[in-house]
């Protein structure tokens, strides 16, 4: 999988532009297209990468890791603002990844994210933010 976590400074706040490759883009839509997920799940699923990131900035993943830290950031979304969520073997279902792997892979996010998923509203609305002004750099030649 061709997928790439960069850091850049928007107005002093650190953010993570998400380059991904069409193929991989593929899967991505795939699992949203199965799950339904509201788009308040998704943004605050981007949110919990950028604390994971932010918090830990020597963390690496390994090639092809992008697509788990996508899965389990959508489920611990999935989890913290529906009342009905999907179960960890539907996630397994839904994007391949042995349930037991799930298991791991949410235990190992929440521990490094000290278990906190809670996001403020000046916080979500800080972050809704930065997403937008990152989206408009994009569209402006020389920038992004």
């Amino acid at each position: 999988m061709n997928f790439k976590l960069e850091c850049f400074q928007i107005q002093n706040k650190w953010c993570y532009k998400l380059e991904i490759v069409i193929v991989t883009l593929s899967i991505f839509l795939q699992v949203l297209s199965a799950t339904q997920l509201s788009s308040s799940v998704i943004l605050l699923s981007l949110k919990y990468i950028q604390k994971l990131l932010k918090n830990n900035p020597s963390i690496h993943g390994q090639q092809g890791s992008e697509f788990r830290l996508f899965t389990v950031s959508l489920m611990l979304a999935n989890k913290f603002l529906d009342d009905n969520t999907f179960t960890n073997k539907t996630w397994s279902e839904v994007t391949g990844i042995n349930v037991k792997e799930i298991n791991v892979m949410e235990m190992e996010f929440l521990n490094q994210v000290q278990f906190s998923l809670f996001v403020s509203e000046a916080e979500y609305l800080d972050w809704l933010h930065s997403l937008e002004t990152w989206l408009k750099q994009q569209g402006q030649p020389g920038q992004g």
